[in-house]
């Protein structure tokens, strides 16, 4: 079978509205899914082919899981909007919230008013993930480029095992980071998955480049 190519134009205008197609359900069947889709992207004539192949990239990026209920093939939906909007920002934006969690780990700095709409609680949580793991693990020390890329390795690990499930999250924090263990538990309990995923997504994606 030839690969399936979504052009680029969609590609994350497909996955929001796979997203938004779940509606207020965590669980949905494929086939249902489909046809929701199908009604509300009309304009961008997805195919059962293409749409199947998004799923398993939206899958490897942790956004949905497939599942099997009542004997039939489900999705469930690990994400909301904001997680697929993150992936929208500038490069420069990604760099600018890595910039001010390093900042931290200098000076102690006063948060923006929540009037400043530029920085949502997701990349407020973003930012602080990032600081506590450099002191606690890096002691906020200058970073090289190894530094960078367990950084990198660490948020990888952290999003998929997340994905997966919240026991998984936690045995990797205690296998990996045990020092951080107590703090991710509040954090998990207190944020949920669904503020945590793409918090760490975030980092992540800031980080990718200088891991390659």
């Amino acid at each position: 079978m030839n690969d399936v190519r979504v052009p680029e134009d969609i590609e994350k205008e497909l996955e929001l509205e796979i997203i938004r197609s779940f509606g207020s359900a965590l669980i949905e069947f494929e086939e249902v899914l489909f046809q929701k889709v199908l009604i509300t992207s009309a304009r961008m004539l997805i195919t059962r082919e293409m749409f199947s192949k998004k799923l398993e990239e939206m899958t490897e990026l942790g956004y949905v899981v497939p599942m099997t209920f009542h004997g039939m093939k489900c999705w469930k939906k690990l994400v909301d909007e904001e997680e697929i909007e993150m992936r929208m920002l500038q490069p420069d934006e990604i760099h600018s919230i890595l910039e001010r969690g390093h900042s931290m780990v200098m000076m102690k700095n006063d948060r923006p008013s929540s009037s400043d709409s530029l920085v949502t609680e997701t990349r407020y949580l973003a930012k602080d993930i990032l600081h506590m793991i450099r002191v606690k693990l890096f002691k906020g020390n200058e970073e090289d480029i190894e530094t960078r890329k367990k950084l990198f390795n660490y948020f990888r690990d952290m999003r998929r095992a997340l994905a997966e499930s919240e026991g998984k999250f936690m045995d990797y924090i205690q296998s990996e980071l045990p020092l951080l263990y107590e703090q991710f538990e509040i954090m998990l309990r207190a944020k949920g998955a669904d503020r945590l995923l793409p918090a760490l997504r975030i980092v992540e994606l800031g980080l990718i480049d200088e891991a390659q």
